[in-house]
């Protein structure tokens, strides 16, 4: 499943919040976490190690009876994952500049200042990654993008 699929699950299903040791009331992780542990196993290149472990288990434990088996790779590369900031992220940065530029005229913290100006959700771990929509809707994404406009055009 994709990680924005498993953030999802953290978040709603109880087994899954069980299972990764997260707390009814604790937050969960979001995609990006998992996105950037992806990142470092095939930076490190442990991924192999970790599905060998996977096979070797399951096959010990009597759950892989069949010799013929088929495997699906994502093969969706991870380097350059970000390399490359689309709209979103490019009009985040340019809001923070922005933010950075007002707050030191009115020499306050960009950050306090972009709490005043109901401007905080720029100054997260990452304007998507904390996001809550269902990013396989083109009209929620719209809306979104919409929103991150509607701010930039209020700062200029």
């Amino acid at each position: 499943m994709s990680e924005e699929e498993a953030a999802d699950r953290a978040r709603f299903v109880i087994r899954w919040r069980v299972a990764s040791g997260i707390g009814v009331e604790d937050q969960p992780f979001v995609k990006s976490t998992l996105q950037s542990f992806d990142a470092r196993l095939v930076l490190h290149q442990a991924e192999q190690a970790i599905i060998q472990r996977w096979f070797d288990a399951a096959k010990g434990s009597g759950l892989l009876a069949s010799r013929k088996l088929k495997v699906a790779l994502d093969t969706t590369p991870i380097f350059g994952k970000g390399a490359v900031k689309d709209t979103y992220n490019l009009l985040a940065d340019g809001i923070r500049q922005l933010v950075r530029a007002l707050a030191g005229l009115s020499g306050q913290v960009p950050e306090a200042w972009a709490r005043e100006h109901d401007l905080s959700r720029y100054y997260g771990t990452s304007i998507k990654g904390e996001a809550e929509i269902v990013w396989d809707s083109a009209v929620a994404r719209q809306a979104f993008l919409e929103g991150i406009a509607v701010d930039a055009e209020r700062l200029l």
